[in-house]
C-alpha cells in the first residue's frame, strides 16, 4: 500500500530575463510503501501543458543491497530576443527531454558506487506570436530540429559528515566521476571531482573548505560553466542565454554541460571551458541563537563570512597564471569566458515559511589590481553547501 509522505508546493520564475516562460507555481509529491522499499516521485508545474510546462517522474527501487531510480524529466523555456511589444514576435521554444537509470552500491556505511545511463534531447521549436485582444496568441509553430545525446557516467562517493540544523560540520565528503558517451558519434569525455572538507571550531562556529576541479576531452567535449547559483532575486545583470549563446550553432551546450556554482557576486555562467578549477572557504555562525534562544522554534537565523574563487580555460590553452593579470579581465570588457574570478561576501541564512532562505551580499575582486565591484546582492532557496 502507498501513502503520501511528503507534498510541498512553491512558486518561482525563469532564471533569466528573456524567459518569458513567466512565474509558474510547482508541485512535488513522494509516495512511498510501508516498508519504503519502493518510492514514487511525481513533479510538475500547476499549469498543465505537456509541451511547456515542467513535469518528472521517478521510481526507487530499494529492497535490495542495489538501490535502482528511474527518471523521466521534461522542462521547456521559451526565449525572445526581448520584451514583447511589436504587434507579431518569434519567440524559440527549447524542450529537454531526459531518461535515465541509476545503480548504487553501497560498500560502508560511508562509501558507495554509482552507474549511470542517460539519454538526452533536446527538441527546438520557432513559434510566431499574433497580438491580440486576448493578448499574445500563438499563430505558426515550426519544428527546427532536436540534438541528442547518451551517457553513461561512473562515480565513487564518500561521506562521513556530521550534520548541524541546513548544514554539515564535521567531516568530509566527496566525489570521483568519469562520463562518457557509449556511442560511437559523439565522442565525449569527462573527469571530475568534487571534495567538501568540515571543521568544527567552538560554539557552533565552523569552516568549510571546498575544491572542485574537471576536465573534459574529445571532439565533442561538453563545456563546464562557472558562475553564482540561480537566484530568483539579484540587485545587478545576471546572465542573458540570448546575448551569448541564441545565435550560435552550440547552443546546446547549455543543456548538455556541467554547471559548477558557486561563485557569488558574479553572473550566472560567468565563465567557461573545457577545464575548470573552483575553490570555496567559508565561516559559518549561529546568529541570534545566542540572544533570543526561542528563535529557534521558528528558524534558526545563521550566519556565514566566505571567499570564492574558479578559473576556466580550454584544452588547447595553457593553465592561466593567478599572478598574469591579464588572466583576471573581467568578462564584461573582454567577452573571454576563460580565466580566474574572485568575490567574497557575507550573508545571513534562515528558514522562512518552510523554505531555506540564503541571501549574499558579495563583491567581485581582481587581487593583482586590487579593483573591487559595487555590492551585489541575491536571494536564494537552498541548502549550503
Amino acid at each position: 500500500r502507498f501513502t503520501l509522505d511528503i507534498g510541498q508546493m512553491y512558486y518561482g520564475f525563469g532564471f533569466n530575463g528573456s524567459d518569458y516562460s513567466s512565474g509558474n507555481g510547482m508541485a512535488q509529491f513522494v509516495f512511498s510503501d510501508i516498508m519504503g522499499d519502493h518510492k514514487i516521485y511525481l513533479g510538475t508545474e500547476l499549469s498543465v501543458n505537456l509541451k511547456r510546462s515542467d513535469y518528472s517522474f521517478a521510481y526507487r527501487y530499494l529492497p535490495n543491497i542495489i538501490d535502482w531510480t528511474f527518471l523521466f524529466f521534461h522542462d521547456a523555456t521559451e526565449f525572445s530576443e526581448g520584451p514583447l511589444t511589436d504587434p507579431q514576435e518569434i519567440i524559440t521554444l527549447y524542450e529537454n527531454f531526459r531518461l535515465s537509470i541509476n545503480a548504487s552500491r553501497p560498500f560502508s556505511r560511508f562509501t558507495r558506487l554509482e552507474l549511470g545511463l542517460g539519454y538526452y534531447q533536446l527538441g527546438r521549436t520557432e513559434e510566431t506570436l499574433e497580438l491580440t485582444n486576448l493578448g499574445y496568441q500563438l499563430n505558426k509553430s515550426e519544428w527546427i530540429g532536436k540534438e541528442e545525446f547518451t551517457s553513461i557516467d561512473l562515480k565513487y562517493i564518500w561521506d562521513n559528515t556530521k550534520w548541524s540544523y541546513t548544514y554539515p560540520i564535521r567531516g568530509s565528503r566527496l566525489y570521483f566521476k568519469y562520463q562518457t558517451s557509449p556511442l560511437p558519434e559523439y565522442e565525449t569525455n569527462s573527469l571530475s571531482f568534487d571534495g567538501r572538507f568540515y571543521k568544527p571550531l567552538f560554539n557552533g562556529l565552523s569552516l568549510l573548505a571546498r575544491n572542485v576541479s574537471g576536465a573534459s576531452w574529445g571532439q565533442d567535449n561538453q563545456k563546464f560553466y562557472l558562475g553564482s547559483s540561480p537566484s530568483f532575486y539579484t540587485s545587478g545583470d545576471n546572465f542573458d542565454v540570448t546575448e551569448y549563446y541564441q545565435n550560435q550553432e552550440n547552443f546546446n551546450e547549455f543543456y548538455f554541460s556541467e554547471h559548477v556554482m558557486p561563485i557569488r557576486g558574479v553572473p550566472f555562467m560567468y565563465k567557461s571551458g573545457d577545464n575548470i578549477m573552483s575553490f570555496n572557504l567559508e565561516l559559518r555562525a549561529p546568529f541570534l541563537i545566542y540572544y533570543f534562544p526561542a528563535i529557534k522554534w521558528i528558524g534558526q537565523l545563521n550566519a556565514i563570512v566566505f571567499i570564492d574563487a574558479g578559473v576556466t580555460w580550454n584544452q588547447n590553452n595553457k593553465f592561466p597564471a593567478i599572478s598574469d593579470k591579464e588572466n583576471w579581465i573581467n568578462r564584461e570588457e573582454s567577452n573571454n569566458p576563460q580565466g580566474w574570478v574572485m568575490s567574497y561576501g557575507w550573508g545571513p541564512r534562515f528558514i522562512f515559511l518552510g523554505l531555506p532562505f540564503q541571501i549574499n551580499y558579495a563583491w567581485q575582486f581582481n587581487p593583482i589590481t586590487k579593483w573591487k565591484s559595487s555590492k551585489r546582492y541575491e536571494i536564494t532557496i537552498g541548502f549550503d553547501l
